[in-house]
């Protein structure tokens, strides 16, 4: 195990430090392109809610992260309930009701969160970043857990909710290692493809 997570974290330094060496142009262009993907595949998913319409989790970019902002104003316009991610003292994830334009507070390791006085929901899709990532839709995060923590306590209080990471195409490697508490994704969105999980 312990030689496990070296890799990881030695694959998760070495593929962030290709990351932040993006030209600013490339990741304005990979960014919408992304985003166009991801607007056309909740489109997609949108058919597994008999309401049509769906509470997506998205979230506030940090450092060299894809900026996922292209997607906003789209899928709020479709009449979706849109939410973004604050941080607990437990280490998980509460997804707060957001709308474009609403003020953010400045949270831990850096990231912009919604206020805690914003309801709180459970999304139907839950739109993530990542470290890097395999055609298998197989993710490395940051080594905190976050998100697995989170998507774990919402699978055993029996919610499914659809998981679709995104990132630029320069994340992907071969084979992401997994342990035992990794959760794959269902689906990987770059600007040059969308990857499903095959189950």
């Amino acid at each position: 195990m312990k030689d496990d997570q070296t890799i990881k974290s030695r694959l998760r330094n070495t593929v962030l430090a290709i990351r932040d060496g993006l030209p600013n142009s490339q990741r304005v262009l990979e960014s919408a392109q992304a985003c166009r993907k991801l607007n056309v595949l909740v489109k997609t998913l949108q058919a597994h809610h008999p309401r049509g319409q769906c509470g997506i989790a998205l979230y506030s970019p940090m450092r060299s992260e894809l900026d996922c902002s292209g997607s906003f104003e789209p899928l709020t316009a479709e009449g979706h309930l849109l939410c973004l991610p604050r941080m607990q003292d437990t280490g998980s994830l509460h997804f707060h009701k957001w709308r474009p334009g609403q003020v953010l507070e400045k949270g831990s390791f850096g990231t912009l969160e919604p206020s805690m006085s914003f309801p709180v929901i459970d999304p139907d899709i839950i739109v993530l970043p990542l470290s890097c990532f395999d055609r298998a839709c197989n993710r490395s995060g940051y080594g905190k857990g976050c998100y697995d923590r989170t998507i774990s306590n919402m699978r055993d209080s029996g919610l499914q909710p659809f998981l679709i990471g995104v990132a630029f195409p320069c994340q992907e490697i071969s084979m992401v290692p997994m342990e035992h508490h990794d959760i794959p994704l269902d689906y990987i969105v770059t600007a040059k493809s969308v990857h499903q999980r095959n189950v």
